[in-house]
């Protein structure tokens, strides 16, 4: 049986017997299926996690300057995998720094496009790495949304999602929707590790959702593989 933890923020941490007098007040049971999967969860937990997303950046790192995008592109192989053209490339849920700061490295695009229901406030982080709009150079359109609820008009040539499902409210729509604003052919940068939870035992303000690696796995059923390295991905879409 796993420690008891209760997460509120990343000041407020509750263990043992004071994570368990919380948990027994508050736990996503109510969301999670036979298998401890927590696919959706309704508007106001999602909020929550909005509120522990934006004070970790906004109120306890306000000097931060990355968000371990260095030990992502270690993991991605610096991204060798990738063309040195990403054409129409865009990063959902990139959060105050991105990884498109790291991809762009000796790269070219034909247009940059960050996505993040928190972006604009995100934009006033002191460090954040598109305050004046620009990143690497290049113009950024920048889109302040779900990512389940993003539809965009014209399909991209390159989408990285690197640490995002688990602070989602949907998994399922959030997936659809990577895959959706992809052209075919197109090219996938993903990151996400399987997150299995007792959720009587263990409850995260900051992320709502959880699943397994076999559900992680049919998603990139859609995808040729180019690069894998663990729960690092890189592919085509089919």
């Amino acid at each position: 049986m796993t420690d008891p933890i209760f997460v509120v923020s990343q000041v407020e941490i509750y263990r043992g017997a004071d994570a368990e007098r919380k948990l027994a007040e508050r736990n996503d049971r109510a969301y999670a299926d036979e298998n401890n999967a927590i696919l959706r969860v309704p508007d106001a937990r999602w909020a929550d996690a909005q509120v522990y997303e934006r004070e970790t950046w906004m109120k306890y790192n306000l000097g931060a300057r990355v968000d371990r995008n260095g030990v992502h592109a270690a993991a991605f192989g610096h991204y060798e995998a990738l063309p040195r053209d990403l054409g129409n490339v865009i990063e959902v849920g990139c959060g105050p720094f991105t990884n498109l700061v790291f991809i762009l490295e000796g790269r070219t695009a034909k247009s940059v496009t960050l996505l993040d229901p928190l972006i604009t406030i995100y934009q006033q982080h002191p460090n954040c790495t598109y305050a004046d709009g620009t990143l690497n150079g290049y113009d950024v359109t920048t889109v302040e949304s779900k990512l389940e609820d993003f539809k965009p008009r014209t399909r991209f040539d390159t989408l990285v999602c690197v640490n995002v499902l688990s602070h989602c409210q949907d998994a399922d729509a959030a997936l659809a929707a990577v895959k959706g604003a992809l052209k075919k052919g197109g090219l996938l940068v993903f990151h996400e590790a399987p997150r299995v939870i007792d959720p009587e035992r263990h409850f995260d303000m900051g992320h709502p959702l959880a699943y397994d690696a076999d559900y992680l796995n049919a998603f990139l059923e859609g995808f040729e593989e180019l690069y894998r390295e663990g729960n690092y991905f890189i592919g085509r879409k089919k």
